[in-house]
């Protein structure tokens, strides 16, 4: 998508959501622990994400911070 598809969409976002009316609705405990355990639920996500592509993440790193010695045999 196209920078000015993502404006364009925020913008009608916010003029549809300026005209709402207020919700007077009552949050109970039930509603928080569902909203906790999505949180948990995001960061366990993304810990096994992570833990996928260590490897690969390591091995990036490795290759960006090590110093490679030029090779002193004669070619020939």
């Amino acid at each position: 998508m196209n920078v000015k598809c993502i404006l364009v969409g925020c913008w009608i976002l916010s003029i549809a959501l300026s005209f709402s009316d207020p919700a007077y609705a009552y949050l109970d405990p039930g509603s928080a622990s569902l909203v906790v355990q999505g949180i948990i639920a995001a960061i366990a996500g993304a810990a096994g994400v992570a833990a996928m592509y260590w490897a690969k993440t390591k091995q990036f790193l490795r290759s960006l911070f090590t110093f490679k010695t030029p090779d002193k045999s004669p070619k020939g």
